[in-house]
């Protein structure tokens, strides 16, 4: 792993890994980190982060995101430096 492949990860927009559109508003959709009957994860625009008004989980990139599914550091560069 090098830092080459650690801009490309960051790179990976969290609207990309949920298979959203970024349309430029924050959206919220159920949450993926924990079992969800209404909406309650804000995926903020331009890459600005997530935050879960349930839960609490919260990061700013793909990275974090990936950290709060349960994989480690090197786990999600691997996953998102060809993503």
């Amino acid at each position: 792993m090098n830092n080459e492949e650690i801009q490309r990860a960051r790179q990976v927009s969290i609207h990309q890994l949920l298979g959203l559109q970024d349309n430029g508003r924050r959206q919220k959709i159920k949450c993926v980190f924990h079992k969800d009957r209404n909406p309650s994860l804000v995926i903020y625009p331009g890459g600005g982060g997530y935050c879960c008004f349930s839960c609490g989980k919260s990061g700013g990139d793909s990275i974090a995101f990936c950290k709060d599914l349960g994989l480690t550091f090197r786990e999600a560069i691997s996953q998102l430096k060809d993503f």
